[in-house]
């Protein structure tokens, strides 16, 4: 806010009366100026907070109070919190939620919010971005130190109050479980939680994106879907990003057991890289108009590590002779093959696993999904032959060959009435333009056959337009 400018001329005790003009006590698109309307201020200088600008945008400052223990959280670790959620205004602070927030009974008020300083603290992942905010003070105290942090309205606004706000945050304890040898190691117990607590990420990515494929063949993608498709679409990367990391911590810490070799070991290590392979593509898949683009670098990058990664886990299972890891490491690969958009390894993969468990109902689901992807596959062949049949048909057109002129409109009206290319495609090339010059070369049938495939090209447009 303007005021503030006075602030910066004063020593701490001094107070100080001045004007401002209406216009600069008006401009206060935050909120942090009074809300009663002056031109006559008065500030006093109390104390002063040394913060820090962790962007360097003034948009997260953060102070800390103290700053605990010597430890510090990494990346994944797991802490406990009490975190306040304050309302960052002239008029005051007041609290607007808390993780000691109980309701209580008290004479004369009936049930009324309170905070109870007995509470139990709360668990939380640091760098998962659940609660960044809380996060973000977490990794930068140690047990029993304390932080603020002055959060401006556009900055970390997931899972906060909207507007300004001070998020107070007191680290109780964390769980410095970091692989084999370390203080907070627990063996078998805590390699199977890395996998589970992964398996729960993987899980609601999978979720999401079995939304987004739903949404996908009941509708088209418009301007007006656009904003929510990509909001789960990036759901479904955070997640298989957080699912990614866990199941890549929990390798390295097997491979680091002096046990790797048993039995037991090899069998979870199957299973870490199946869900890993899972998890890597889901991190880098398209959705959406995306989805019809050719896929950047770090996708098939991360495909062909999935393919690497269930290689292995099949030879593996055959060695160990176990058929349900087989069985699974197929299904993951049905999964890569689709994503990569190999439609005739897709359907190898799903004749072996229909052989082995024919009443497997998900298998219903990746046909359907296999089904989808051959039709995408052939509109964007088609896509390609007109095209050709275009630059076909310019040639005939220059040349003044009306059979060579008839025999491309034939297979154009085919490939119209077929549906066997978007209407997208068609207007990209306008295609339509040449058929209107062959029409006026002068050939009374050329013409009715070119009116013809205008037609169809009608058509086109206009399923295109409902939607199908």
């Amino acid at each position: 806010p303007v005021w503030t400018a006075a602030v910066i001329e004063m020593d701490i005790g001094e107070k100080a009366t001045f004007s401002l003009a209406r216009k600069a006590v008006d401009f206060d698109p935050e909120g942090l100026s009074p809300s009663d309307s002056c031109s006559t201020w008065t500030v006093e200088l109390l104390r002063i907070f040394d913060v820090d600008d962790v962007e360097e945008d003034f948009q997260q400052l953060l102070h800390l109070e103290t700053s605990g223990g010597k430890e510090r959280a990494e990346d994944l670790d797991a802490v406990a919190v009490h975190w306040r959620v304050r309302r960052w205004m002239a008029e005051g602070n007041p609290c607007v939620a808390s993780s000691r927030e109980r309701i209580a009974i008290l004479p004369g008020h009936g049930l009324v919010n309170i905070e109870d300083q007995n509470a139990p603290p709360v668990n939380i992942s640091v760098g998962e971005g659940q609660q960044e905010a809380v996060e973000l003070i977490a990794m930068r105290v140690g047990p029993g130190g304390k932080g603020c942090l002055y959060l401006k309205s556009q900055a970390l606004k997931g899972n906060r109050p909207a507007g300004c706000v001070i998020m107070d945050v007191e680290l109780v304890a964390m769980d410095t479980c970091r692989g084999p040898g370390t203080s907070g190691w627990r063996g078998w117990q805590s390699l199977v939680g890395e996998r589970e607590t992964g398996d729960q990420w993987l899980e609601e990515a999978d979720g999401r994106r079995k939304q987004l494929e739903t949404f996908g063949t009941l509708r088209k993608s418009t301007a007006d879907s656009a904003d929510a498709e990509a909001h789960v679409a990036a759901q479904v990367h955070k997640f298989a990003y957080n699912a990614d990391r866990r199941y890549r911590r929990a390798l390295r810490w097997l491979a680091a057991d002096d046990k790797a070799e048993d039995k037991k070991m090899q069998l979870e290590e199957c299973t870490l890289k199946m869900r890993l392979a899972k998890a890597s593509s889901l991190n880098h898949q398209r959705f959406g108009v995306a989805a019809e683009t050719d896929p950047p670098e770090a996708e098939k990058a991360a495909l062909k590590e999935a393919v690497e990664l269930l290689d292995q886990v099949l030879k593996t299972s055959e060695t160990l002779k176990n058929e349900s890891v087989a069985y699974e490491c197929q299904k993951m690969s049905l999964q890569v093959c689709i994503q990569a958009g190999e439609n005739v390894e897709a359907r190898r993969f799903l004749e072996k696993l229909m052989e082995m468990r024919p009443d497997d109902e998900e298998l219903k689901s990746d046909t359907a999904r296999i089904n989808r992807l051959e039709s995408v596959l052939s509109l964007k062949k088609g896509a390609s032959c007109v095209e050709d049949l275009q630059k076909e048909l310019q040639a005939a057109v220059t040349a003044l060959d009306k059979e060579a002129a008839s025999k491309v409109l034939e297979t154009l009206l085919g490939m119209f009435k077929d549906c066997a290319v978007t209407w997208d495609a068609v207007r990209t090339c306008k295609v339509g333009k040449d058929v209107g010059n062959a029409m006026k070369m002068g050939d009374p049938d050329l013409a009715s056959l070119a009116r013809k495939v205008v037609g169809e090209i009608q058509a086109l447009a206009q399923r295109a337009g409902l939607g199908f």
